[in-house]
């Protein structure tokens, strides 16, 4: 047993640290343990990615946002702002998932259907929602439910939406699918008020290209009515965000051969070691990049 222990710590020594026996260069910098990392980072993701479909029955990167999340934490915030708390409205969370629906069908990321000018108040009227005020909050990429409201929260025009006092509904939809070649969960929260006889009707969306702006519309639209393709909302909730785990193992994997390369560098400076290699500070602003690169991907977008 005390062989098989003494024999391990050397192994991890030569792995992780300079010594003679390995060429005063640890063998996790060099290019064949690279690559098999590389490839190990590879199978992990496609491995999770794999999972997810199979269990979450849709796409790769299923998200763990719910209605339920959403309303809860939507409420919290108005709550905390003095305002009432909406109720959750069937033919608006309808008007969601078709509007979902329609981006997916027609592969647009926007409040308006470029393709046919199919305006966010078009699917309120078709599932006889009569509004007095109507809004639309839209969110995508997210693997939770509290960074996208979070980014509504922080976004002023989306902010309007959910904090304005002019709402007492809203409708939900959290559905999964391809959008621009992209698999995805596509988040839609429509705000309403019903119509008194004499109000004139009003819409106002957050609308941007990855930016936010106001967009206020009087009147109904005149789009003709007509069935939209809906999607349903995935009943299956995976216990974690696969996009969150394959992050992870690459950030991991990326501290790891940092940290590698620090202590390489401080015991040969300690030690003066003369070798013929690479200046491992080099090597550090590339994996510290890859890092930050990979941290940041896949933030979520709202609009």
């Amino acid at each position: 047993m005390l062989i098989m222990l003494a024999r391990l710590y050397k192994s991890l020594l030569h792995l992780f640290t300079p010594h003679p026996a390995n060429n005063h260069r640890p063998r996790l910098l060099e290019p064949s343990l690279l690559s098999a990392l590389a490839i190990f980072i590879l199978l992990a993701n496609s491995g999770v990615k794999i999972f997810a479909q199979v269990q979450g029955g849709i796409l790769g990167y299923a998200s763990d946002i719910t209605v339920e999340q959403i309303l809860t934490l939507t409420n919290q915030h108005r709550l905390d702002a003095g305002l009432p708390a909406l109720k959750l409205d069937d033919r608006l969370a309808d008007a969601a998932r078709r509007k979902a629906a329609d981006m997916f069908t027609f592969n647009y990321w926007a409040h308006v259907n470029s393709q046919n000018n199919r305006q966010p108040w078009y699917f309120f009227d078709v599932v006889g929602y009569q509004y007095r005020y109507a809004g639309e909050n839209l969110g995508r990429d997210f693997g939770t439910t509290a960074p996208l409201v979070q980014a509504w929260i922080d976004s002023p025009t989306h902010r309007d939406n959910l904090l304005s006092s002019r709402y007492q509904d809203t409708g939900i939809a959290v559905v999964n699918g391809t959008l621009q070649g992209i698999d995805t969960t596509l988040v839609v929260q429509l705000f309403g008020t019903h119509q008194n006889p004499a109000a004139i009707p009003q819409v106002s969306a957050a609308s941007s290209d990855n930016q936010t702006s106001d967009v206020q519309t009087v009147g109904q639209s005149d789009s003709p009515k007509s069935e939209v393709r809906s999607l349903q909302d995935s009943s299956y909730q995976l216990p974690f965000s696969p996009l969150d785990i394959s992050k992870s193992i690459a950030l991991s994997t990326l501290v790891l051969i940092a940290a590698v390369i620090l202590i390489d560098s401080f015991l040969v400076w300690r030690r003066r070691t003369r070798r013929l290699a690479g200046r491992n500070w080099a090597h550090l602003l590339f994996i510290t990049g890859l890092i930050i690169l990979i941290a940041s991907l896949q933030k979520g977008l709202i609009n």
